[in-house]
């Protein structure tokens, strides 16, 4: 019995180690864990943080979108976790917590550039955008008309072709009457 205290402790650090690599190896694989997280297991394999991306925009009806550029602490750490870990349930607390924001937007619409793979500016893309920041928080039995867009998006690059790609993984709309419903990949 003694002999078995003494090396118990032992054996059950290898165990909880593998258990946390399962783990992480399981969420990155099917649920698009970061692997700069669960355990840091496989963070020096990947530099996958940079080139996550979250866009979030407001969408009224008969009006242009909206890009939502300054949230508020409590926004913008949810919006991180969401990077991290892009679960439905993630992007749902960021969603209802847009819902109860109110945004200040600005009159004019802001320029949006092209640039190549050097980084040089080609010109003004056709996109436009009207740009918002949060302000305060709503309560919570304000209902509005308007619909919070959450686009989850990643860069990729091909070797072969030597350009940078970005593709919107997820896309989740919060409005009114509905909760997280999803588009279609484009």
């Amino acid at each position: 019995m003694a002999r078995l205290k003494f090396w118990l402790p032992f054996a059950l650090i290898p165990i909880v180690a593998i258990f946390i690599a399962s783990r992480q190896l399981y969420l990155s694989k099917f649920y698009n864990l970061s692997t700069w997280k669960g355990g840091g297991m496989g963070m020096f394999a990947s530099a996958d943080l940079p080139q996550r991306y979250v866009r979030i925009f407001v969408e009224m009806p008969g009006r242009p979108r909206i890009l939502v550029t300054d949230l508020s602490p409590e926004l913008n750490q949810l919006v991180t976790y969401a990077r991290i870990y892009p679960s439905d349930e993630n992007f749902d607390r960021v969603g209802q917590l847009l819902r109860r924001t109110r945004f200040r937007a600005t009159r004019e619409p802001a320029q949006i550039w092209k640039f190549d793979q050097t980084g040089e500016r080609q010109g003004v893309a056709e996109q436009f955008y009207i740009v918002a920041t949060a302000e305060s928080e709503l309560g919570t039995e304000t209902e509005q008309d308007w619909q919070a867009v959450i686009e989850f998006s990643e860069l990729s690059y091909d070797p072969a072709t030597r350009l940078l790609k970005t593709s919107i993984t997820k896309t989740r709309r919060y409005g009114p009457a509905q909760t997280g419903t999803m588009t279609p990949k484009l």
